[in-house]
């Protein structure tokens, strides 16, 4: 091989791993972006139901001990009247 053959070979294999470094660059970005897309979709649907039961669950708790209250006054009251 003469000196022009072996720069050719070196030019070629340069190129062939550039190019295949930027393809591997290029998939491994555009996996951890689809699966950053879908942590951070996860983590906001958990956070949405969390917070749903948390109301859901404070509010019903508030309505029940209100209703208790009421049943304990009108009982005391009824008591008191008769």
């Amino acid at each position: 091989m003469n000196i022009k053959e072996v720069v050719v070979v070196v030019v070629v294999v340069v190129v062939v791993v550039v190019v295949v470094v930027v393809v591997v660059v290029v998939v491994v970005v555009v996996v951890v972006d689809v699966i950053v897309d879908v942590v951070v979709d996860v983590v906001v649907d958990v956070v949405v139901v969390v917070v749903v039961v948390v109301v859901v669950s404070s509010s019903s708790s508030s309505s029940s001990s209100k209703r208790r209250r009421r049943r304990t006054w009108s009982g005391i009251k009824g008591k008191g009247g008769t």
